[in-house]
């Protein structure tokens, strides 16, 4: 699995400034539907909050990754085209003996969910971009992070054995 993302590129994962509503939707929906067949693995880019590059790669097998996204769209009670909806399709019907690793796109919603709750879980594998290094999940560190600024708010990160920030997503905010 390490030979699926040992050498990511940076155009790869790029995240897109905010642009208007519209943009965002049209982007998300061709994104939807430009998804492949899922096969064996499934890989999800680590972001910091606004960053212009992935800082990281999540890799899973898709078979471990079912009964996370079967759970999740169970609690959510909405139309078939919400975001778990179409996730749980996606890894439902998956092929594996497609050996390829399957990006999911961050345009959907709660992409964050799923990598930290991979990474509490310790499922599956992170590449490191600044370490060039893979980590097993459960190597590395998941972090509430106290906005000093705004008071109530924090993050929640993921970090490597080497201190390398692989993912920061709003936290929870208390008022």
């Amino acid at each position: 699995m390490d030979d699926l993302i040992s050498n990511p590129t940076d155009s790869i994962g790029a995240k897109p400034l905010r642009k208007s509503l519209e943009e965002e939707a049209s982007r998300r929906v061709l994104a939807i539907n430009s998804l492949p067949k899922c096969g064996k693995f499934v890989a999800f880019h680590g972001f910091d909050i606004y960053p212009q590059k992935a800082l990281s790669t999540f890799v899973v097998s898709s078979d471990e990754i079912v009964p996370l996204v079967l759970e999740r769209a169970a609690e959510i009670k909405g139309p078939a085209t919400n975001d778990e909806n179409i996730l749980k399709n996606f890894i439902v019907t998956r092929n594996t003996e497609i050996a390829s690793c399957t990006i999911i796109p961050f345009e959907f919603a709660r992409y964050s969910y799923y990598l930290l709750t991979l990474a509490q879980q310790n499922i599956g594998t992170v590449y490191c971009r600044e370490c060039k290094r893979t980590y097993r999940t459960s190597d590395v560190s998941v972090d509430v992070e106290a906005v000093k600024t705004i008071p109530g708010w924090s993050y929640q990160k993921i970090i490597c054995l080497e201190k390398h920030l692989l993912l920061r997503e709003k936290g929870v905010r208390f008022f």
